[in-house]
């Protein structure tokens, strides 16, 4: 019986991995990126355009920026006394799209376990992100330029390394080499940053 079951377990864990290490192939719906952006009323499209200006680019505090929505609604009442508009800066940020696509995870908050329910972290599902930056215009011809590119000694870019060139895939051939015209290929890399352990947003 246990020799059985160990045979079995041995099994089940030869066609994972085979499932794990066969060419990754997925179609994802871009479609939700090319869509029109949200219809409103002009006055409340200029206003909402600099109010994302101003959180993206001066990195607001939304409570400030629900602040500056209640003095625009204020205003609106003025002339209007039933005027409302959205006071949640991340309402307009859907309208354009701003906000990326999040799967939320419950972790501990000390050792980012996700078997004890205690602390939420959101995450960017891969796929998703890598649907909104193919969306954007003109991006899968510049990812595709590197097929412009030799491997040259001293380098002013990372296309022009042996490395690049000489990256295999599963069947042990060139990856980017092989590329046909019509397949686009990709290579990530791993990046790490420092944190603060206090979790203060400023270190």
């Amino acid at each position: 019986m246990v020799e059985q079951l160990s045979r079995e377990l041995g099994r089940i864990k030869g066609v994972e991995w085979s499932r794990k290490h066969k060419p990754f192939q997925a179609v994802y719906n871009t479609d939700d990126y090319f869509l029109p952006y949200r219809k409103r009323e002009s006055s409340l499209r200029v206003f909402s355009l600099a109010l994302l200006i101003v959180y993206y680019f001066f990195n607001v505090a939304r409570r400030a920026m629900a602040f500056l929505t209640l003095g625009y609604q204020a205003s609106l009442r003025v002339k209007s006394p039933s005027a409302s508009v959205p006071i949640n800066v991340s309402t307009y940020a859907k309208d354009y799209r701003l906000s990326p696509i999040t799967t939320t995870f419950i972790c501990c908050p000390q050792c980012s376990s996700y078997i004890l329910c205690i602390w939420k972290l959101p995450k960017i599902p891969l796929p998703d992100w890598l649907a909104r930056m193919l969306a954007r215009p003109d991006m899968e011809e510049l990812l595709e330029k590197y097929k412009d590119y030799k491997v040259k000694e001293v380098m002013e870019d990372i296309w022009q390394s042996s490395f690049w060139w000489n990256f295999k895939d599963a069947e042990g051939k060139p990856y980017f080499a092989s590329a046909p015209d019509e397949e686009l290929r990709l290579l990530f890399g791993l990046g790490m940053d420092g944190f603060n352990p206090f979790q203060s947003k400023e270190s």
